[in-house]
């Protein structure tokens, strides 16, 4: 007898057996296979039996998660869904089953921090990437300064105001004099 594999109805492999050897046939490629038995019976009629659609699938997903080094500072927070995606070539569009370690970190604690998302498609097939976290030490005493900066400016702002305003209607009173 033969066996005859086809992938989407393309040959792929033909197997001849001679006598009542057992015979195994590996679909190790992602395909749509189905498996033709080519035999004769006792009387010398041909006869062929065809097998069900095997769909084998050992791609793994596409996984994006954008900027693979991202700089923080401690408090600042850090968006883990927003531009994250997957796809994979069976199940198509799967971003709403991609995981990450995120609970498992510490983003209040400066240092460096791997973030590792991981997706899975039906077939059991996983894709995982990583991002590097940097966490930066807030400097407090900076940032009060650059606050204090802010604040006179805007004071200093005001009173520019102020002062034009007093202006104009000074030279409004002394043009009615």
């Amino acid at each position: 007898y033969i066996y005859t594999v086809y992938d989407n109805n393309t040959l792929v492999k033909t197997v001849e057996v001679t006598g009542n050897k057992k015979t195994n046939i590996y679909l190790t490629e992602t395909g749509n296979y189905h498996i033709e038995v080519t035999s004769y019976n006792q009387d010398k009629v041909l006869a062929i039996d065809k097998s069900g659609n095997y769909l084998v699938d050992k791609t793994a997903p596409t996984l994006d998660v954008g900027e693979k080094d991202i700089e923080l500072y401690q408090g600042d927070k850090l968006l883990v869904n927003e531009g994250i995606f997957a796809i994979d070539n069976i199940d198509g569009e799967i971003t709403g089953k991609i995981s990450s370690n995120y609970a498992e970190l510490d983003l209040k604690e400066p240092g460096n921090h791997t973030l590792v998302y991981s997706v899975s498609d039906t077939a059991g097939n996983v894709s995982t990437k990583s991002v590097n976290i940097n966490v930066l030490e807030k400097d407090t005493g900076l940032f009060a300064i650059q606050m204090m900066i802010i604040a006179i400016l805007l004071i200093f702002t005001y009173l520019i105001i102020r002062f034009k305003k007093a202006m104009r209607f000074e030279s409004r009173i002394s043009d009615f004099s």
